[in-house]
C-alpha cells in the first residue's frame, strides 16, 4: 500500500459546504466555459428504458463514430419533452 495519501472523492463535502469558507476543500461550482454544469445523482430506471439508452449509444456511435453518454441522451430526451410539452401548452 501507498503511504501517501491522495484525494479520491468529496465525499461529505459533496453534501455539506465547508462553512469555514476554505476554496481548496469546497467542491468546485463552476462549470468550464462553453459546457453545461453537471450533477452527480442516481436515476432508477425500468429495464427497458435502460436498454433503449444502450441501444440508442450504439446507434449513434455507428453513425457518427462517437458514443454517446447516457447523461448526453437523457439530455436530449429532457429537452424535446420540454420543448414538446411547452408547444402543447
Amino acid at each position: 500500500m501507498s503511504s501517501t495519501k491522495r484525494k479520491t472523492g468529496l465525499g461529505v463535502d459533496a453534501f455539506f459546504q465547508d462553512p469555514t469558507g476554505d476554496k481548496e476543500k469546497a467542491p468546485q461550482t463552476q462549470a468550464p466555459q462553453g459546457k453545461p454544469e453537471k450533477v452527480r445523482t442516481t436515476v432508477i430506471l425500468y429495464t427497458d428504458d435502460l436498454a433503449a439508452l444502450e441501444e440508442m449509444q450504439i446507434a449513434d456511435r455507428r453513425r457518427t463514430g462517437k458514443k454517446p453518454t447516457q447523461s448526453d441522451l437523457l439530455h436530449q430526451a429532457i429537452t424535446l419533452l420540454t420543448k414538446q410539452r411547452s408547444t402543447s401548452s
